[in-house]
């Protein structure tokens, strides 16, 4: 009998050690920033200066996708092997695609929270202050 190449147990706990930093540092991070930028008298100018933090957060989430499903990705450009291309979409579809739209929920309001802050519309502002 075959064994699979990583088990759903293996790259499950890899996604939500991924899903984790993602969450608790980079979102709640970049919330903080987000706030503290609304302290400002132009919230966006600070926001430009907080970028310095926002964008390495951003590239190590980069750099720390699951290690599982980069050699798997690096294997099958290599051999061209049918087994390891189903391997890789069936992981992707157990523990990626829509899915990260809920897991990932505090991520997705801190950047759209950053963003509106970064580009500092007035109502957004003047709710903050109020």
């Amino acid at each position: 009998m075959n064994q699979p190449l990583i088990t759903d147990e293996e790259y499950a706990m890899e996604v939500k050690k991924h899903a984790d930093y993602l969450n608790w540092v980079f979102g709640l991070s970049t919330i903080f920033l987000s706030i503290s930028c609304l302290q400002f008298q132009t919230p966006w100018r600070a926001a430009v200066v907080c970028l310095g933090a926002v964008v390495p957060m951003y590239a190590y989430a980069f750099a720390s996708f699951p290690r599982s499903m980069r050699v798997l990705r690096k294997l099958y450009a290599e051999t061209q092997d049918p087994e390891v291309k189903a391997r890789v979409n069936d992981l992707e579809r157990k523990f990626h695609g829509w899915r990260i739209v809920f897991t990932l929920f505090i991520l997705w309001f801190a950047i759209a929270l950053y963003i509106t802050v970064l580009f500092s519309p007035a109502w957004i502002v003047n709710f903050v202050k109020a």
